[in-house]
């Protein structure tokens, strides 16, 4: 009576074992390359809330346009805010609009509200 595998049944087994682990790693991959992306846009909406809630809060009106430029404490985030008035009749109503751009550009979320003087 034989006991024990064969070099063919071993060489199966280990072949189907590492097309299910090699699935597995691209599954833990993908998860880690959403999980970081979750993170820089959250990360982004914080700081474009952060930009709103203080020009909004502030005197005097309206608030100033901001041109592009790197946020300091967050590597590799860009912030831009724009003011514009989007009624010439009516100068108490300001549309603002913060942007925010990381990953060297490539990628962005706006954020924009409109904000009266009263």
């Amino acid at each position: 009576m034989k006991r024990g595998f064969s070099l063919i049944e071993v060489t199966a087994a280990s072949a189907i074992l590492f097309l299910i682990l090699s699935g597995m790693l691209g599954i833990f991959w993908q998860g880690f390359g959403v999980a970081k992306e979750s993170q820089s846009r959250s990360t982004a909406y914080s700081l474009a809330r952060e930009k709103l809630e203080e020009k909004t809060a502030i005197l005097p009106w309206p608030p100033l346009s901001e041109t592009r430029a790197v946020v300091a404490g967050f590597a590799g985030f860009e912030r831009e805010l724009v003011v514009t008035c989007p009624y010439s009749w009516y100068s108490d109503l300001a549309y603002i609009k913060v942007t925010v751009w990381w990953d060297n550009g490539t990628r962005s979320q706006a954020f924009e509200t409109l904000k009266a003087n009263y």
